[in-house]
């Protein structure tokens, strides 16, 4: 056996354990990673919910005070505007239902529904798809 093979064939047993090294090194950085951007449109999520809900009481706080459901719908997406979510604007929608149409209080002319909605767009998931 010449030298260039045997330098060859001691090269390729050292380079068999490097995939597995560089796996183990990557892995918790794609872990990681995976789990910012669950954390953060998880974060997303929650924020649309406490709005739709803040919005909801001022609809509802409107109703209380016999103001009438326009004023309620309209005291509903002016705090969802206050908070960052303008109906038609950023692919957003605020949609403020009284009476509610989903619910423990369905039909119940006493309840404010806000729903807010956006769509968002991806990137890395468009290019994969």
């Amino acid at each position: 056996m010449n030298f260039k093979c045997a330098l060859a064939k001691a090269r390729s047993l050292n380079d068999e354990g490097t995939i597995l090294v560089m796996v183990a090194l990557m892995l918790p950085i794609l872990i990681g990673a995976v789990g910012l951007a669950i954390d953060v449109g998880n974060i997303e999520a929650i924020r649309r919910q406490e709005q739709a809900a803040a919005a909801a009481m001022a609809g509802a706080k409107e109703l209380y005070n016999e103001n009438g459901s326009t004023a309620a719908a309209t005291a509903a997406q002016d705090s969802a505007t206050q908070n960052g979510f303008t109906n038609g604007v950023n692919n957003v929608t605020v949609t403020v239902n009284n009476p509610s149409k989903s619910g423990p209080n369905t039909g119940s002319s006493y309840a404010v529904e806000v729903i807010v909605s956006k769509v968002q767009s991806t990137f890395f998931m468009g290019v994969l798809l």
